[in-house]
Parts: structure tokens; sequence; C-alpha cells
């Protein structure tokens, strides 16, 4: 009787592995797939805060920009796009300028009606040493429809 107990035993431990491994499993899929969507995809209809941008630093002029994400038909102003201080940290913003090759750029709105992936050069010349910087980013227009 006490080896068909302890194989009775075994065979309900491996049965409960063998339901709970799955499940502990796909419960950590599912949270590293949560982190990277909301790390790198559409957690909501807003832009990433400037705060979360990368600086290209040096002597010259510090361009702040990073490429992001946004739906198909959603508005885009270029001032969400970057940033820029000079030498001494003055915002030069309105210094910058933006070119696409592949999308529409107008009045200081960035056309999202194409969806597809778009490179944005962006360049800024300092006021005060003249010097330039300069960074290309990528603006992925999400043609899914969003809520």
């Amino acid at each position: 009787m006490g080896i068909t107990t302890d194989i009775f035993v075994i065979k309900k431990r491996v049965s409960l592995c063998l339901v709970v491994l799955p499940v502990v499993l796909a419960v950590l899929l599912c949270l590293v797939l949560f982190w990277q969507w909301k790390q790198f995809g559409m957690t909501d209809k807003k832009n990433p805060p400037v705060e979360n941008r990368t600086y290209i630093s040096g002597d010259g002029p510090q361009l702040l920009a990073q490429s992001m994400r946004v739906a198909q038909g959603q508005g885009l102003l270029l001032s969400q796009m970057a940033q820029a201080r000079d030498e001494r940290g003055n915002d030069i913003s309105s210094h910058l300028i933006f070119r696409c090759h592949t999308a529409g750029i107008d009045g200081g709105r960035f056309s999202t009606e194409r969806a597809g992936i778009h490179e944005v050069e962006i360049e800024v010349k300092s006021p005060v040493s003249g010097k330039t910087a300069e960074k290309t980013i990528q603006l992925l227009v999400d043609g899914r429809v969003m809520e």
C-alpha cells in the first residue's frame, strides 16, 4: 500500500506542476509584454513627456528629441516632437528646423494622415555660438483605430 500511495502522491504533484507551471509562465509572459507595451507602445493618446527624451550634449546647442508613436489622424504639433537649448541653457526651440520626405509638415503641425514609419530630421543652430545640432528620429504613425 505504501508504494501505490507514493506513486499516487508523485502523480498528483506532477499533475499539479503541469497545471501550475504553464499558468505561472503565462502570467510572467503577460507581465513582460505589458511592460514592453507600456514602455514602447501606445499607452495613451498623449505624447511622451519631454523629460523622458534624450539630449545630445556637447559644447554646442542641446537637442531634445525622441522617436515616438502616434495614432493615425491624431494632431501632432512640432513643438511636441523636440525642444532645444543653447549653451547657456536658454530655450531655442523656435529655431528648430524639421524635415520629412515621406509626410507633410505644415503650419507647425506634422501630418499624421499617412500611416507608416516616417524619418524626421531635426536641426537647430545656436544663436550664441553658431554651432548646429542634428538628430533624426522615427515617427510611427499607427494605422490601427485607437480609442
